[in-house]
């Protein structure tokens, strides 16, 4: 389990996952299906195969850990809100965000039962709340959420964590969203300022902030920079993650839309195929999926 959370924190999500199942397998024959140590693998488990776009399989994953933790320590206990804000970040992937959102507003009463309003615990809840309020479309509420999670990061930590940088690039989202997209760009370069500092150029985080940047150039019209941004990406995720995973296929559907727009009919038909095999590949169907198989279509209709 120690070794799959170190595979975990370093973005190396198939050797997570390999080691994971094996622990489960060990935590199993020696404690007992219901044990803590099982709902600590299920939970990592869970964390890792929704990192993967697993979302479903993800999802089993932690209501069972989450049914576990409970039993073993109570409703109000740290590793239940952790769990519940792996499950709302499950369910917002799969578009049900009602249920994200109470598992993200009950994960925070806990945080705030167990910590001070200025911890970074709860921080992370105010921003894991703020992606689902976006998500649904409430820009305020996740605006505020998003802002106040920034205001103790800063104060925790300083202006060059890591920390800060994903909450920048969460405010920017909510930019985006709200038409202000030269804002939202500016707080993307931030962003990615820190994170090139912390990790280097070789990192998932760097790789989703350049997918941000080149999300917001292309609602700019500003679609070859776009692309520049998102081949960029895949070349970070690639190098980070692996090759054949959701990420990556959202990207290249990302370069197809782009290109098309651009008028290479040719370049987005190539990528918009990529897009295609890997979901194929990976038994996903989404709405990233489903954009990807129509432009397909059309696309040869055109060639």
């Amino acid at each position: 389990m120690e070794l799959g959370q170190v595979y975990v924190n370093a973005g190396r999500h198939e050797e997570a996952a390999a080691v994971l199942e094996e622990g489960l397998g060990i935590c199993r024959r020696t404690h007992g299906e219901r044990s803590v140590g099982v709902g600590y693998c299920l939970f990592m488990m869970g964390k890792v195969l929704s990192s993967r776009g697993r979302h479903e399989e993800a999802l089993e994953r932690l209501e069972e850990a989450h049914g576990i933790m409970k039993e073993f320590y109570g409703p109000d206990n740290g590793d239940v809100a952790n769990v519940l804000f792996g499950l709302g970040v499950a369910y917002r992937l799969l578009g049900q965000l009602d249920k994200a959102l109470e598992m993200q507003q009950e994960g925070l009463r806990i945080r705030r039962l167990l910590h001070d309003d200025g911890s970074e615990e709860v921080a992370i809840a105010l921003s894991e709340l703020g992606a689902v309020f976006g998500s649904l479309g409430r820009l305020a509420e996740a605006r505020s959420n998003l802002e106040e999670a920034l205001g103790i990061t800063r104060r925790l930590h300083g202006e060059k964590h890591p920390n800060v940088a994903v909450a920048l690039s969460s405010i920017g989202v909510i930019l985006e969203k709200q038409g202000e997209l030269e804002e939202a760009l500016k707080l993307y370069r931030k962003a990615i300022k820190i994170q090139r500092h912390v990790y280097g150029e070789d990192h998932e985080d760097v790789a989703k902030t350049l997918n941000n940047i080149g999300g917001a150039l292309y609602r700019q019209g500003k679609h070859d920079e776009a692309v520049q941004m998102y081949e960029e990406a895949i070349g970070v995720f690639t190098r980070a993650i692996g090759v054949d995973n959701k990420i990556i296929a959202d990207v290249q559907c990302n370069i197809a839309l782009a290109k098309d727009k651009s008028g290479d009919v040719a370049g987005a038909l190539e990528s918009a195929r990529e897009c295609v095999r890997i979901y194929e590949k990976l038994g996903i169907t989404d709405e990233y999926s489903q954009k990807a198989v129509d432009l397909v279509m059309r696309l040869e209709g055109v060639e």
